[in-house]
């Protein structure tokens, strides 16, 4: 009898050392679909697909973050992306080359800094301006580029889109009151 008891907790022991190994080891990012949208043909992604905390389980961002990317996450260097966020207020109103997109309104209350992962810097195409958009969530397509900024030996900036227009969410074409030809 007492065999089966010890051959069970040997068992058990072996099992739970197993459980053990796996939860110590690091998990990697599982791999992403995206869906391609709209006539420009730009891959769809959202801020949930680029925040850094919880797609690496890290506290803080480390400067050297573009070297632990997940490749699906690298792969996405260079392409034309579609993306859905809030302007954050730009010191001017209007006819703006450049703004930063966020993940939500509630960012811009109570003065709480950006995370990195929450960001986005937008360069709009060459001869198109873009005006204050306040108060509601817009798409911004163009290309995607991932390049880390640092400041004061932080990171301040890793996601770029370049040569980008603001999108009109009803037709999927650029917003004639925010995207101006110069």
């Amino acid at each position: 009898m007492w065999r089966v008891f010890a051959m069970i907790a040997f068992a058990a022991c072996v099992a739970l050392g197993e459980d053990s190994k796996q939860s110590d080891s690091k998990v990697s990012p599982p791999e992403k679909t995206f869906e391609v949208e709209g006539p420009e043909e730009a891959i769809r992604v959202s801020f949930d697909d680029l925040e850094l905390l919880q797609l690496l389980d890290i506290k803080e961002v480390p400067v050297d973050v573009e070297d632990r990317l997940p490749e699906w996450l690298k792969q996405l260097n260079g392409k034309t992306v579609r993306i859905r966020g809030w302007m954050f207020p730009p010191p001017d109103e209007a006819e703006l080359p450049a703004f930063m997109l966020v993940r939500d309104n509630e960012i811009m209350r109570f003065g709480r800094r950006l995370p990195v992962g929450e960001k986005i810097g937008v360069r709009m195409r060459q001869g198109v301006t873009a005006d204050y958009i306040i108060n509601h969530p817009f798409d911004v397509v163009g290309k995607f580029t991932i390049k880390s900024r640092v400041q004061d030996g932080e990171l301040f900036l890793l996601y770029v889109i370049e040569d980008a227009v603001v999108m009109d969410q009803l037709r999927s074409t650029p917003l004639p009151s925010v995207g101006k030809e110069k």
